[in-house]
């Protein structure tokens, strides 16, 4: 079988397909990624073949913006802006001719690129959408079915109420079943599966304390695109955290310069960037805006969080954490030093909140795996 995989937005959109690829790889079949111009370097690194999408435009160099406060209609004018506007109409034109020229027997790509769902369409070629935003309730049903259906016209497919959503044949989901809502965005033909997690019980990142080797690991993480509209947030979680007995891993971004924090205690540690899986096995917290990476690798490995949400659907994926009692959630905007600090203390000293963490941990693990995903792929293309 071959498969093509693309994805709309950056690194959330492109991490939670690397398995799906990966294990279609070990099963034997043919893999090809394509994507836009300024993506091609972080999917080559992975190890995958790429087509570039030449026609896509490449964005330009991230900057820094101004926080701002929380706004639910603010942030679903913008994903409509973002993924279901002009760059999705070239995302369909740019995806179908990679099509037609590489020829997949399957499209897969996260459930944000709804051009490329439109051309798997068009082209006839089974599609399966990937889960990205883990809560499921962003943004809300009415916003998507409007878009959307002006999006078909655009790219001259007619109204189908089953993909009015944007879903394609198959809807892989990498997310703890307890986790996900039950409003009417669920997708009728889905797959829950868990993801590959590593143990790394022989790599533990207490050596990277050699002062404090006792002290429980804090990570603080804002993400990659958020990182840059956070203001002076990293700022106030680390002035929350001093004086703590807490080692602190803190992973700023590959835009943001470490030295911007100037001289810290041998307990803190800031870097761009570290791979989660090699974090979270050996860390007692996790300080996040509530990015689904984040929120799901937190789950995967039992651990529980303070969130502090900037956006997007990063506030659904918090309520949804302090629902199902695995973390608290801050204020961007009003939380001060001591509010991170107590909600940090609360966190760690409550141990209620790690054992929901562990519990959904143990769940998450139940679930299929990756490979069975790519089973139910191979028995739908045939």
């Amino acid at each position: 079988m071959r498969l093509m995989f693309t994805f709309a937005g950056g690194s959330g959109h492109f991490y939670p397909l690397v398995p799906v690829a990966n294990a279609a790889l070990d099963a034997g079949h043919s893999v090809m990624f394509a994507c836009s111009p300024y993506q091609l370097e972080r999917v080559v690194q992975e190890g995958f073949e790429v087509i570039p999408l030449s026609t896509l435009s490449p964005t330009t160099m991230p900057e820094e913006k101004p926080l701002r406060p929380l706004d639910d209609e603010r942030e679903a004018q913008e994903f409509v802006a973002g993924f279901l506007g002009d760059r999705a109409k070239r995302r369909f034109e740019n995806t179908k001719a990679a099509i037609e020229d590489w020829k997949p027997d399957c499209l897969v790509c996260d459930e944000t690129d709804f051009g490329s769902v439109m051309a798997a369409e068009a082209a006839g070629v089974l599609c399966s959408t990937v889960i990205v935003l883990a809560s499921g309730t962003f943004p809300n049903s009415k916003v998507l079915r409007a878009n959307i259906s002006n999006l078909r016209k655009c790219v001259g497919l007619v109204d189908d109420s089953i993909r009015d959503l944007g879903q394609g044949d198959l809807t892989l989901a990498p997310v703890p079943v307890r986790f996900q809502s039950t409003s009417d965005r669920s997708p009728i033909n889905s797959f829950t599966y868990c993801p590959p997690f590593s143990l790394n019980e022989k790599n533990s990142i207490q050596h990277l304390f050699p002062e404090h080797l006792a002290w429980p690991v804090v990570y603080v993480t804002l993400g990659t695109v958020f990182n840059l509209e956070c203001g002076d947030l990293f700022e106030r979680i680390l002035d929350g955290l001093h004086g703590l007995p807490l080692n602190v891993l803190l992973t700023c971004g590959p835009h943001i310069d470490p030295d911007r924090f100037g001289k810290t205690p041998s307990n803190v540690l800031v870097q761009k960037f570290l791979s989660q899986d090699s974090i979270l096995p050996h860390v007692a917290l996790m300080i996040s805006h509530g990015g689904s990476g984040s929120v799901l690798g937190a789950l995967l490995h039992g651990v529980p969080s303070v969130i502090i949400p900037l956006g997007a659907d990063q506030p659904h994926n918090a309520r949804r954490c302090e629902y199902l009692d695995c973390a608290l959630t801050l204020d961007p905007i009003s939380a001060t030093c001591s509010d991170i600090r107590n909600a940090i203390t609360e966190v760690l000293t409550n141990h209620d909140y790690r054992s929901s963490a562990e519990d959904l941990m143990r769940e998450f693990r139940k679930q299929p795996s990756v490979a069975e995903a790519i089973e139910l792929l191979e028995r739908l293309s045939t």
